[in-house]
């Protein structure tokens, strides 16, 4: 219904003309067959009206056709291009979140320069926001439901972390309402559109898989530094008394957590398996899903330190020490020294 609304809408003006001239020929066939005797003037005549009638709705038939083939076009480029745009979107969010990564352990007397390139990624990033609101009364239709599936995810996502949710209770039935919710307005978005953001919630219903990303990654890193950087959030602002007493807690162990209904997470323990956070998945705006990072990180380390099977329980990580924190604040990294060559022959 809300399809036809916008039809007749753009199309008001050559729509009312159709109608009078539709009304006009229907009238004029009605005198038509009523008049029983025609002179050759007047039928000249009739034929006259109706050739110009029906040129009149041939040409406005066919300027409504071409508008909306018009219309059509337009929008698939728009798609295309709102496609483009997210795609370099996504190479700007993984510029900025390698410049925090590499700010972990970056020099301290040059933290300025990751400081300008900072301000270059949330400009670049401004700027290709601008251009996607550049197409918003093309696809503006569009944008809403994404809008829209972005705010049942978010939804989604609150409920999924704030505790491990049982199955068959209220919080396990409001999240497969949402995820049909979800599906229902994913089908209503174009399939170019759907594939600009990556499906967040796959991880509650699928396997895990090894991630090119996260590996190229840490491989990288590991051959330069001989060691992987784990980022950990804190839950808050850390006092120095807190600082302290991470950095006295290592050696650290870390442990995966894979609740119904959660989202995977690996958290960060003290020697003595006192919790300390939950590690980053800094991959996230690459598309990289959280139950990949988790299942790709497991498995690089385990192979680094030849572990034997995945179990449940604290795995501790040798020689892994406390970096100083730095932006944003809550955030902290730990280094695991890794052996590339032991690594690679392993």
């Amino acid at each position: 219904m809300k399809k036809v609304w916008k039809f007749l809408s753009r199309n008001v003006f050559d729509g009312v003309l159709l109608l009078l001239f539709g009304v006009a020929a229907v009238g004029l066939f009605i005198v038509e067959i009523n008049i029983i005797d025609t002179t050759k003037r007047e039928e000249s005549l009739f034929r006259a009206l109706e050739f110009f009638i029906a040129l009149i709705l041939g040409w406005l038939l066919q300027k409504i056709a071409l508008k909306e083939e018009f219309i059509r076009s337009l929008k698939d480029y728009a798609i295309s291009a709102y496609r483009r745009i997210s795609d370099i979107q996504k190479s700007v969010e993984r510029f900025r979140s390698e410049i925090i990564q590499i700010r972990q352990t970056y020099p301290s007397d040059k933290i300025h320069e990751l400081d300008v390139l900072a301000v270059l990624g949330d400009e670049m990033k401004n700027t290709v926001l601008s251009s996607s609101y550049d197409w918003a009364d093309i696809i503006g239709d569009e944008l809403k439901k994404l809008e829209q599936f972005q705010e049942i995810e978010t939804e989604m996502r609150a409920i999924s972390s704030q505790k491990p949710v049982e199955p068959d209770s209220d919080t396990s039935r409001r999240l497969l309402e949402l995820k049909k919710e979800l599906n229902k307005i994913r089908s209503d978005i174009p399939v170019l559109i759907q594939s600009s953001f990556p499906e967040q919630f796959d991880d509650f219903h699928r396997d895990e898989r090894i991630s090119t990303i996260v590996v190229d990654h840490y491989l990288s890193m590991i051959k330069s530094q001989s060691a992987i950087y784990l980022i950990t959030n804190f839950f808050g602002d850390i006092s120095e008394e807190e600082i302290n007493l991470i950095r006295k807690g290592a050696p650290y162990m870390i442990m995966e957590d894979r609740a119904p209904f959660m989202q995977a997470a690996l958290s960060l323990h003290n020697s003595s398996g006192e919790m300390l956070g939950e590690i980053i998945n800094p991959f996230e705006s690459s598309g990289v899903y959280n139950i990949d990072f988790v299942y790709t990180l497991m498995d690089l380390i385990s192979q680094a330190f030849g572990w034997e099977g995945r179990g449940p329980g604290l795995i501790k990580l040798p020689d892994s020490e406390f970096i100083e924190p730095s932006s944003p604040k809550g955030n902290f990294s730990i280094r695991v020294p890794i052996n590339f060559d032991m690594l690679v022959k392993g």
